[in-house]
């Protein structure tokens, strides 16, 4: 079990404080978490898998790994049992300020291996960072290439072309080093321009959310083409 340190309702004080701090009961987290070490739990972003969470049980909490999400459902157990669990989505309410995921493809190759487990802090990354990023059909582990507004410009190590996501769609920061070489850097110009032009138009009362996700897709398949990537 997980127990608040803070008096007072514990949902209260996460979503007021923007964190709380648990006490494990137990050894169910060993080796990762001690019994009786005092854990840091910060609001719940979008849930993916290896994250610690802090899930709502019956009267009390858990402080348990995330080890598969299928919405609205997830199982979670603690690191040092083989006895995993069932909630909802919705009953994990915190997670751990520091936690892993499992990187799944190879596009932040050579800096991290496919199926490497990287260590995630629950911080704000910075432009040259590596981030946890919430995609439109998976969880990203790639690097900020630059900043503009209320969106980020990312990439992997190994990709020659860029994307954009919202800040909000920021999980965490990996901290991993920087490369001499990213291919995607000489065209994160090109997207800079285009959210400096959806900015401008959103200064003036036009949305451009929707028009601004179209037009990243066609800049990067013009990106991909044969006489922008020589």
């Amino acid at each position: 079990m997980a127990i608040p340190v803070e008096k007072g309702s514990t949902e209260e004080n996460l979503l007021r404080n923007g964190e709380v701090h648990v006490a494990l009961d137990g050894p169910c987290m060993e080796p990762t978490f001690r019994n009786g070490q005092i854990v840091r739990v910060v609001p719940a972003p979008p849930i993916v898998s290896g994250m610690v969470g802090f899930i709502r049980a019956g009267d009390g909490y858990l402080l348990h790994r995330i080890l598969k999400v299928v919405p609205p459902w997830a199982i979670h157990g603690g690191d040092g049992t083989d006895r995993p669990g069932i909630c909802r989505v919705s009953e994990i309410i915190g997670i751990s300020s520091h936690h892993s995921v499992e990187v799944a493809s190879g596009s932040m190759s050579p800096t991290i291996s496919t199926g490497e487990r990287v260590p995630v802090e629950q911080a704000t990354p910075r432009i040259g960072d590596v981030a946890l990023i919430w995609g439109e059909e998976r969880p990203q582990v790639h690097r900020i290439l630059g900043t503009q507004g209320e969106w980020v410009i990312h990439a992997g190590d190994a990709s020659p072309v860029p994307g954009i996501a919202a800040r909000s769609d920021i999980v965490g920061s990996v901290h991993v080093p920087r490369p001499a070489n990213l291919p995607a850097a000489r065209h994160a110009h090109a997207l800079g321009l285009l959210l400096k032009t959806g900015s401008a138009l959103h200064r003036v009362g036009i949305p451009t959310n929707g028009p601004l996700r179209v037009g990243m897709r066609l800049l990067k398949k013009l990106l991909s083409g044969f006489f922008l990537r020589r």
